[in-house]
Formats: C-alpha cells, structure tokens, sequence
C-alpha cells in the first residue's frame, strides 16, 4: 500500500482564466502538466476554481519545484487565447453555429492551428 498524498498545495482558478468553461479548465491542467516533470504530472488536478498538487511526503523536493512552477504558470494563465471547442462550451453553441458565427462577424478568430496528423494523410 502506497503512502498517503500528505503535501498539498492549491492555487484558485480565476473565472477569467476558465470563463465557466469545463473544457478550458481541463485544457489549462493540461497545459500545466505538460510543462512538470514526469513524476509529478500525475499528483496536478484541475477542480472547478482552482488547481490543486497533492504528492507524497517523499517527493518534498519534486513538490516545491512543481509548486513553483505551477504558480509561475498560472500567472499568464488569463491570457491564453480561446479555443474553438472551448467557445463553443461557453457560448453553448454548435460548431455549426460558431462557424456561422465567424462567418457573420459576431466572432473574431485567433488564426488557423496546424495539427499533426498521424498515421497519414486524410480527406
């Protein structure tokens, strides 16, 4: 059996940063966790309104390092540019309806993001 998670650290989630977004939110977890070490990755989690770190008393080092990191992030976090999908679960509209949207001139968009299609080319 494992040792408790007994090192917490939290930090709140602005509703500027999330704007009441479920899928923004998992997006900023993600975006922390990719930037932490391996080892710590798993111990981030993204509630609604803040972002917690919760690891073992062993990994006091990794913890602080990580804390750190994870306070640095969150200051920027607010201006990270909005996504499609994350419009369209603000907004709660379709992807139809934001595509006619940007069509119409009721949204701006942010450019064009180039995706890495693997496994080939597809129509």
């Amino acid at each position: 059996m494992s040792a408790p998670l007994s090192l917490i650290a939290e930090w709140p989630l602005s509703p500027s940063a999330t704007l009441g977004s479920a899928v923004r939110t998992k997006r900023i977890e993600r975006e922390v966790r990719a930037r932490l070490p391996w080892a710590v990755r798993k111990y981030v989690k993204a509630d609604t309104g803040r972002i917690a770190l919760r690891t073992h008393e062993d990994d006091a080092e990794e913890f602080e390092a990580a804390s750190d990191n994870i306070a640095k992030m969150l200051e920027t976090v607010d201006v990270h540019p909005v996504l499609p999908r994350e419009v369209e679960d603000i907004l709660t509209i379709s992807a139809r309806e934001r595509h006619k949207w940007l069509k119409d001139g009721g949204l701006q968009s942010i450019g064009k993001r180039t995706v890495k299609m693997r496994g080939g080319r597809r129509p």
